[in-house]
């Protein structure tokens, strides 16, 4: 999967690239050299994927899985938290504090 930001001065390009990157032959030939799962669905129903033992292990799992979602709400709390950390700390404030005020940012739409 690629994702192509909207608002790109080459957005046509962008996309065009995404789809390259993404079609069943881009994805099954990234299988055979890196033996890495493709996220096109054609290329994902190859005899030979659905063997591979990763391949089948994830999906062995997915039953026990659930979608992950990074919401807005963590950017901005790990951004501050990142530059406090880039910035050493002054004010010398506890990592645990800090830390705990970044999960609640996170976690404030939940």
């Amino acid at each position: 999967m690629v994702g192509v930001n909207a608002y790109s001065e080459q957005g046509k390009w962008a996309q065009k690239l995404a789809a390259y990157i993404t079609s069943e032959e881009n994805q099954t030939l990234r299988f055979e050299r890196r033996g890495q799962g493709p996220s096109n669905i054609r290329a994902s129903a190859s005899e030979e994927i659905a063997a591979a033992p990763a391949i089948k292990a994830i999906l062995a799992q997915s039953e026990f899985s659930s979608l992950q979602s990074i919401a807005g709400s963590y950017w901005t709390p790990t951004q501050n938290f990142g530059e406090l950390m880039a910035a050493g700390n002054p004010d010398g404030r506890s990592l645990q504090d800090i830390l705990d005020e970044m999960v609640k940012g996170i976690t404030s739409l939940y």
